[in-house]
């Protein structure tokens, strides 16, 4: 297995065709998730940078390619079969002529999009978020956004006196239903997801809370988002509530504890109540905001950070083929 020395900023159509020239030079490279922003934040414009070993290349700039073959010594010719110039001649760039944009509704500050923002950004789709907790006003409608994520946060769906802005977002859920534009619920986000659809959501008999396993339904071997998973992981769980399966929805996961852990409604909304897109420093943050919540469950904060040196790596893994293939099903409005 070749070294991964070439650091390829970008998963759009250029970039692909950079990882293309690089494996057909038999030159061992990565695909960053970071966003395209990011980076043009980082190097001059055509230019690339080398750090940690790697060479850093931006395919949206394609003259950086030869100087990167430059610096290995090889002629340029050898990559023609190849060459960003030559595959992407014809091909509409993201992020220029094309733009996938979508609304992500937070609701409290440690319930960011984690490793979903950087498969989002490696797709070149933008995203806006809507800090609820802020008082952010939720959009009265989808307009040109290709999509909808609604992530986690420590309110119930039935709180709507509290938190008004709860009502809204099912507005806004309903109208992405509506224009059959994706959507993804975590958390609350598929609590409110399956109550716009007509589910009960309640409290559960208790909460769950840190890593346990989810068994994978037989339905999810030939669902677009889940099948090639295996069949039982260990996710990051934090939720008191819980929610039936909405009428005409795929079942899709459950655990031990808790029947309904994940579904798809048509052909593109999903709910799931884990977290996938958990990072470490999401889990510490959660640890620290949620502390109380914790301790009055009964939960140990040890008992979680001791199984992160296992349970992440695994459960990122699968978080970047699910959430890509999510990313997939977006179309430009």
């Amino acid at each position: 297995m070749p070294t991964k020395e070439l650091l390829i900023t970008g998963a759009g159509p250029y970039g692909l065709a950079a990882a293309a020239c690089a494996k057909h030079l038999g030159i061992g490279y990565a695909m960053s998730g970071k966003s395209m922003e990011f980076w043009r934040n980082q190097m001059p414009k055509g230019m690339m940078l080398r750090s940690g070993g790697k060479w850093h290349l931006d395919p949206f700039e394609i003259h950086t390619l030869p100087r990167f073959l430059e610096s290995k010594g090889i002629p340029p010719e050898r990559a023609a079969p190849a060459r960003p110039e030559i595959q992407c001649r014809n091909t509409r760039r993201k992020g220029f002529d094309e733009v996938q944009s979508i609304w992500v509704l937070q609701h409290t500050p440690c319930e960011t999009l984690g490793t979903l923002e950087d498969v989002l950004g490696g797709n070149g789709i933008e995203f806006k978020y809507i800090a609820t907790h802020e008082g952010e006003p939720v959009p009265g409608e989808m307009a040109d956004k290709s999509g909808l994520i609604v992530m986690g946060g420590p309110m119930g769906v039935y709180e709507y006196a509290r938190y008004p802005f709860l009502r809204e977002e099912m507005r806004l859920i309903e109208s992405a239903l509506k224009l059959e534009r994706p959507v993804l619920g975590v958390c609350l986000g598929s609590q409110l997801l399956a109550a716009g659809l007509g589910a009960e959501v309640k409290k559960g008999e208790r909460k769950e809370l840190g890593w346990h396993a989810v068994a994978l339904a037989e339905t999810a071997a030939q669902d677009t988002l889940f099948a090639g998973v295996t069949t039982e992981f260990w996710p990051f769980h934090w939720h008191g509530d819980v929610f039936s399966l909405p009428k005409h929805a795929v079942g899709l996961a459950s655990s031990r504890q808790t029947p309904h852990q994940a579904f798809r409604y048509g052909k593109n909304a999903y709910g799931i109540l884990f977290h996938l897109e958990v990072t470490r420093e999401q889990i510490s943050q959660m640890l620290l905001d949620f502390a109380d919540e914790l301790r009055e469950a009964g939960g140990s904060t040890s008992e979680i950070t001791e199984q992160l040196p296992r349970q992440l790596p695994a459960l990122q893994e699968i978080a970047d083929g699910v959430f890509g293939r999510w990313a997939s099903l977006l179309s430009v409005i």
